[in-house]
């Protein structure tokens, strides 16, 4: 699928080369180790494990995430994680309604607020995202109609094409088309993966050489280049 606008972005005066931020990078102290594998491919392998006894009732802190980077905004890497299965994305209703020009719900199966899914209005290419929310989303009637002196004039079109898309990591979930007199407003189901792509921030620290700062929780971890 074509990256849209949204996708991660840098201007490349602002990146660092690749050379420089590939390698392994590591942190150890009294509690807590922590490994990260940034490698040419993009593929990243991060590692973080308690050496404390933890707290009574506590479970030993072990977090091993595995994915893809890319260069982001201002300086940072993106580290997504790999989903554990493709989710379940499918169409369960397609009407025609005269109320609205064109309208998008999408009912979780599991009950739980839809997150980090929305609908590119020109199918994929490099128009703008619109999240859609347990609400869903709409364009309403009056949407778009272009106007003169506060007289209403013609409605601008709308794209014929339009994709779903899981904004987390770019996944194409449907293509919906649009025409005069067709369907245009769609409800679909959605099955999340067992664990849904997240992302982390990383970033040399302080603009340092040789160093990645790495999210963790709320906080993050300061880590040294140990090999290339």
């Amino acid at each position: 699928m074509a990256q849209p606008a949204w996708a991660w972005q840098q201007a490349p005066s602002t990146r660092p080369a690749n050379a420089t931020i590939i390698g392994r990078y590591e942190y150890r102290d009294r509690e807590l180790a922590a490994h990260l594998d940034l490698r040419a491919d993009h593929s990243f392998e991060y590692g973080v494990d308690g050496l404390e006894a933890p707290v009574e009732g506590e479970e030993q802190l072990h977090m091993l995430v595995k994915g893809i980077w890319r260069f982001a905004d201002f300086g940072t890497i993106a580290l997504t994680n790999a989903p554990t299965a493709p989710p379940s994305f499918r169409q369960t209703s397609a009407v025609r309604d005269p109320k609205v020009r064109a309208a998008f719900t999408i009912v979780a199966t599991d009950g739980k607020p839809v997150e980090n899914l929305g609908v590119l209005t020109d199918g994929g290419g490099s128009g703008q995202l619109n999240m859609i929310s347990d609400e869903g989303w709409t364009i309403p009637l009056l949407h778009g109609w272009n106007t003169d002196d506060g007289e209403k004039g013609s409605p601008t079109k709308l794209p014929k094409s339009w994709e779903i898309v899981r904004s987390s990591d770019n996944l194409s979930l449907a293509k919906v088309a649009l025409s005069p007199s067709g369907p245009n407003r769609f409800t679909f189901s959605y099955t999340r993966s067992a664990i849904e792509p997240f992302t982390l921030a990383a970033r040399p620290a302080d603009g340092e050489p040789g160093t990645m700062e790495v999210e963790l929780g709320t906080a993050s971890i300061t880590m040294r280049k140990v090999a290339k």
